[in-house]
């Protein structure tokens, strides 16, 4: 995948400034073999009138407002209730001279904006291409010039060398091998570019016989062929095997409009382009000098303007003025299928590109955002995530290499940078109501209409779906996993529990379904040991069930009077009392239960204090703090050392709205709040009688339906009614490294001394 980047540029394209050329030419690829080489030199020049498309990818056409966000089968809601950044981040700006086009080795955050120091007027149109081993940039626009960056560290970008011209530069790519540049501007030429000393750029050809400006270049995986698509309605195909000697191969011809997008399939054997004529062409090039036009691709209905393979080469993704992206199925290039239509751009949309994996697909678009899509299954595709910030069209979208940061380049002449670690977790159409995290923190389990979703947490490129459950026919409310991690309980409003086997998550297997309860299932939570299971209903019951062979689960009792719904169960450790179970719900009282100990059940211990129904309950690591939550806006914490005399510690209030989750960090010293009024409060319990918010986390867009702490302690999941999941870094050391990371540059001694007593003696922050 490519880097997406802007930096305003000022020298003139094809005019290499004075000293800046190396001597000797770069190694080069094995020719091409006797059946892809041309028998001649040159390309037929067309006499065709000069044709510039208007509201091409550089000049914006008014506003075209589009539907409300929808995909087949799937119920979606407005693009303002969506996400607004993959990460909260404030937006930034770095001093003159440090100015990441692409920040690849350690990303950034979600909304930091790079501007150049000159200032300008914004550029009409942004181009980028990045080096493929994701530490050099170049990027071109109106200034006439090319700008080779170094981006090793994201943080302190260095410029490298700059290329010059004699006009508008429209795109820029590199040679798959890295060690040659090709360029394309609004003087109807291609340029190559020996970068092998990235350094002292040299020039190695410029490549002419188009008759408009040339609106893209794109090498072929191989580095052997090169496509340049015009505004003149043609594309050109040129051998590059020896890039100093570069051969137009042929013309592709056809096109009614101007050239907009060409890109290669990832074998290099297909070709696909778009145009102003609303059609997507798909040219199979294995034989280069003999070209052979495949079925077009119709179905958008107004100008093309973008395209994008994912890496297996099985799906293609198009873009255009009708505000939609198309998926189409090329597995088979000459019987092409379509696969869904993503809709909710208000406007045309420029640029896409697919994460590594082809799970994820980012597109760029004239109404100033970016949207980010699981396209997990291309067919019903999930509600996007919508990246805000821009102050004008997204020119450019790209992810790293390791799919860890997305950059999107506009014409407000920034680029912004999401860390796609934070991780949005989408998919869902409805909120998200359960989740639950492996006792290893590798798995997370999120709940929502009839599906349970199953992601990777520990996946090298970040969150990864394994598996989707399901099986239950309507909301799943409630989700645990058994102490062993290989058994899962799910519960929901079709008064159902449901075991899984996911001991191989990627493949999650049905064991048993329990159907005693005559309402809703609220709640499921195993015992300690992982023979108990216990299951609340909004029907006033617990039902307790042995789990010792899950195929089979045994009844063994069911616990009454609450007067009510039972809304949240959790088990505690009762120490000499043995092991207890908490249950509470619609009548404000919690209630404890001894379900296994010397001397039999008994009656259960009432706690008392909310003014409204308890939503949920946790017990700390040591069993000797219950936290619980409630409509009333406050979260009380007891004091269980006796669990016969339990009595109140402390009422915790800063919510606005309803409370909804409560969580231990695995260390018990912090509690994690969830709220209907869309915030998380982290809470400093080491002294629980004094208890202090430390953190508030906000970012969902509605409210805050369920969280649970991973364990690690690092990170907080919340589902939220805007049907994501989010994933909180909340280590204090990361952020301690990350603030420091993002400082430009460190407090230095003269800034110390200026700043902070002179008796202090200098110490670094960082």
């Amino acid at each position: 995948m490519g880097a997406a980047a802007s930096l305003r540029r000022d020298a003139d394209h094809g005019r290499l400034p004075a000293g800046l050329g190396p001597p000797g030419a770069p190694p080069h690829p094995p020719p091409l073999p006797d059946h892809r080489r041309p028998g001649g030199a040159g390309g037929r020049r067309r006499g065709r009138r000069r044709h510039r498309i208007a509201g091409s990818a550089h000049r914006r056409p008014p506003a075209r407002p589009g539907p409300l966000p929808q995909a087949r089968g799937r119920r979606h809601r407005p693009a303002r209730d969506q996400p607004r950044a993959v990460r909260t981040v404030g937006p930034g700006r770095l001093p003159p001279g440090r100015h990441p086009g692409g920040a690849w080795q350690r990303p950034v955050g979600a909304g930091r904006a790079v501007r150049d120091p000159a200032d300008r007027a914004p550029s009409p149109g942004v181009r980028h291409g990045l080096h493929p081993d994701g530490r050099t940039l170049a990027t071109a626009g109106l200034d006439r010039a090319v700008r080779l960056w170094n981006v090793s560290d994201p943080h302190r970008p260095a410029a490298l060398s700059v290329i010059g011209g004699s006009g508008e530069v429209m795109s820029a790519a590199f040679r798959p091998d890295g060690r040659v540049l090709a360029t394309s501007g609004a003087d109807h030429t291609a340029r190559l570019w020996d970068v092998a000393d990235v350094r002292r750029p040299r020039p190695l050809a410029v490549l002419e016989g188009h008759t408009d400006a040339v609106r893209t270049v794109a090498f072929d995986p191989r580095g052997r062929l090169l496509a340049t698509a015009s505004y003149d309605r043609t594309v050109g195909l040129w051998d590059v095997s020896d890039p100093g000697r570069a051969v137009r191969i042929t013309t592709l011809t056809g096109y009614s409009e101007g050239l907009t997008s060409a890109v290669f399939s990832p074998d290099g054997d297909v070709l696909v382009t778009t145009a102003a004529d609303a059609v997507v062409r798909v040219w199979d090039v294995g034989d280069p000098r003999h070209p052979r036009a495949l079925p077009g691709l119709r179905g958008h209905t107004d100008r093309v303007l973008c395209a994008a393979f994912t890496s297996d080469g099985r799906v293609l993704a198009t873009g255009g003025f009708d505000n939609t992206v198309r998926l189409w199925d090329l597995r088979r290039p000459d019987r092409p299928r379509p696969l869904g239509v993503l809709t909710g751009h208000q406007n045309g949309i420029v640029s896409l590109a697919f994460a590594p994996g082809g799970r994820t697909l980012a597109s760029g678009s004239y109404d100033r955002t970016s949207r980010v899509w699981d396209v997990t299954d291309p067919a019903f595709p999930s509600e996007p995530l919508v990246l805000s910030g821009h102050a004008d069209v997204v020119y450019s979208v790209a992810f790293s290499p390791d799919g860890r940061s997305l950059a999107t380049a506009g014409k407000d002449t920034t680029v912004r940078l999401w860390d796609m670690r934070t991780s949005v977790l989408s998919g869902h159409s409805s909120p998200v109501q359960s989740l639950a995290a492996s006792p290893d923190g590798r798995l997370l389990v999120a709940g929502s209409y009839r599906t349970a979703r199953v992601w990777d947490l520990s996946a090298p490129g970040g969150p990864a779906p394994l598996a989707t459950l399901t099986g239950h026919t309507d909301n799943i409310t409630a989700a645990a996993f058994h102490p062993g991690g290989r058994l899962l309980a799910t519960g929901g409003q079709d008064r159902t529990i449901r075991l899984w086997d996911l001991s191989d998550p990627g493949r999650p297997l049905s064991l048993a379904v329990l159907s005693r309860h005559e309402a809703n299932v609220t709640s499921v939570a195993f015992g300690p040991g992982g023979d108990l299971l216990a299951g609340a209903s909004a029907d006033g019951t617990i039902d307790l069930w042995r789990v010792s062979d899950p195929r089979r689960p045994a009844h063994l009792t069911t616990l009454g009077g609450s007067g009510g719904s039972v809304d949240t169960i959790t088990f505690v450790r009762g120490g000499p009392d043995g092991l207890l179970l908490a249950g509470a719900g619609a009548d404000a009282v919690i209630r404890l239960w001894r379900v296994a100990g010397p001397g039999g059940p008994r009656d259960p211990v009432t706690l008392r204090g909310h003014t409204g129904a308890v939503t949920r309950l946790a017990v700390s690591p040591d069993g000797r703090t219950l936290a619980s939550a409630g409509l009333d806006g406050s979260v009380r914490l007891w004091d269980l050392t006796g669990p016969g005399d339990a009595r109140a510690v402390a009422t915790l209030t800063g919510h606005a709205d309803a409370v909804t989750g409560a969580a231990f960090s695995p260390d018990g010293r912090t509690l994690a709040t969830g709220s209907l009024d869309g915030s998380v409060r982290l809470w400093d319990l080491a002294d629980r009688r004094e208890a202090r918010v430390v953190a508030t986390l906000t970012g969902h867009d509605g409210r805050v339906q369920t969280l649970v702490y991973v364990p690690g302690g690092r990170v907080v999941a919340t589902g939220g009614e805007d049907t994501t999941v989010r994933l909180w870094d909340v280590d204090p050391g990361h952020a301690a490294r990350r603030i420091c990371a993002l400082a430009h540059p460190p407090v230095t001694p003269a800034e110390w001394a200026a700043y902070l007593p002179a008796d202090l003696p200098f110490r670094p922050p960082c």
